[in-house]
């Protein structure tokens, strides 16, 4: 999941690279057309890129990006997310990250959902990893049966777990659940400073990170310190 994902934002830097730097400030040499299919980190600065927040880099991924935004925001918002889908180890995405991610998987499941090489809505987890979900998600339907008898009263703990893997495996769904909560939304309508220093975000724990688990991606130095990590 996470290469499929990096691919997209490789192909936005290289479709705005391509349409937009004209005077090729972000090419790390002057290359020849067969170097375009190596990876952006080998063609392009991509730190200055970050850092210089270019209004047209904004234009190139504002579909990703909260309608508060900035340019320099949405820049360092696109790569922390991109370092994230990198890294080695557990993560957890701060609020902004956690806007892009869920941008990116809505618009790519909107372009893929209706084509008809994608099967349709629902996409069956490949054998062995069902398995693996369907042990916990049999733990889950056996609580829910014994939580609300009348309601599955009909049905086995077996049918209510097909029922919920039928819910999980719908690419329809896969944005409801592939998030604790949807409190990254409310960045349509302020910016992620001004709501951490609200009542309202600190009484609910919005935009804070004390539990959080970071990994810095094999590579990364200190120079962006002042980015998410």
């Amino acid at each position: 999941m996470n290469e499929c994902l990096l691919k997209i934002l490789d192909r936005a830097i290289k479709d705005y690279v391509m349409i937009f730097d004209d005077k090729r400030r972000y090419w790390k040499r002057i290359t020849c057309s067969e170097d375009w299919e190596k990876s952006v980190d080998e063609l392009f600065d991509l730190k200055q890129m970050e850092k210089d927040g270019d209004f047209f880099f904004w234009m190139q991924v504002a579909y990703l990006a909260p309608a508060t935004s900035t340019p320099l925001s949405a820049a360092q918002a696109f790569f922390a997310l991109r370092r994230l889908l990198q890294a080695k180890g557990e993560y957890k995405p701060d609020l902004t990250e956690e806007y892009v991610l869920y941008a990116l998987i809505r618009n790519e499941l909107d372009y893929c959902k209706d084509l008809p090489e994608s099967g349709g809505r629902v996409i069956r987890i490949p054998e062995p990893d069902r398995n693996i979900v369907l042990e916990d998600v049999l733990a889950e339907a056996a609580g829910d049966k014994e939580f609300e008898p009348e309601l599955y009263e009909n049905k086995s703990v077996e049918q209510i777990a097909e029922d919920l893997m039928g819910y999980y495996e719908d690419l329809g769904n896969y944005v409801m659940t592939c998030f604790e909560d949807e409190d990254f939304l409310m960045l349509d309508f302020i910016d992620a400073k001004a709501m951490k220093n609200t009542l309202f975000a600190q009484t609910l724990g919005i935009n804070t990170r004390e539990d959080d688990v970071f990994t810095r991606p094999e590579g990364e130095d200190d120079e962006n310190s002042d980015l998410p990590f």
